[in-house]
């Protein structure tokens, strides 16, 4: 039994061998439809510009039609489709405008949320140091501090999320950065 092709552009299948699918890959309607294709996920930028740089296809605004109208050179851009795309470009404009908001906007919540984290530190070695006076436990409050913003200094340098992940809400917990507390709570594992 011979093998069958099926082009996903043309949605239609062949007997597959070199000849037909050589002729099938260079036939006009192959070729119309995978440039139907590709020009579906063109940005409205994109479509925009290519249209509005070529002449009015006088066939199409007189009858409404043009035999050539995906291959045409001319363009068949209407007012009511110049509107759309202006319109589809505004939006776009205004959701990336939102994002970047966003993102400025967790990049200072996460800024104050570790200057809360610092002023806790603060106020936590300041109630540790008046209930014990011993010159050894403000020797370990000192190495402690110490240790928690050695800690906090390579969380910062070594685990921190790009750019084009702070926006995303729902990471998964693989991707997520350790928190101070979770370093601070976590067990020492020796490895070997």
């Amino acid at each position: 039994m011979a093998r069958t092709y099926y082009c996903d552009y043309c949605q239609r299948s062949f007997t597959d061998n070199a000849q037909n699918r050589k002729k099938h890959i260079n036939g006009v309607q192959h070729k119309r439809m995978m440039k139907l294709h590709y020009d579906s996920f063109k940005d409205p930028e994109t479509i925009l510009v290519e249209e509005s740089a070529k002449k009015p296809c006088r066939k199409f605004h007189q009858t409404g039609h043009c035999e050539f109208h995906p291959n045409c050179r001319f363009s068949h851009l209407n007012e009511e489709r110049l509107n759309d795309l202006q319109r589809q470009i505004h939006e776009k404009r205004n959701q990336e405008e939102a994002k970047k908001k966003l993102i400025k906007e967790t990049k200072r919540k996460v800024d104050c949320n570790e200057l809360n984290i610092d002023q806790w530190l603060a106020k936590r070695t300041k109630v540790k140091g008046e209930n014990e006076q011993t010159s050894v436990t403000e020797k370990n409050e000192e190495t402690e501090t110490a240790i928690v913003n050695k800690i906090k200094e390579k969380l910062k340098a070594n685990w921190s999320l790009p750019p084009s992940l702070q926006a995303v809400i729902s990471l998964p917990p693989s991707v997520i950065p350790p928190t101070l507390e979770d370093v601070l709570s976590s067990e020492e594992v020796q490895w070997g």
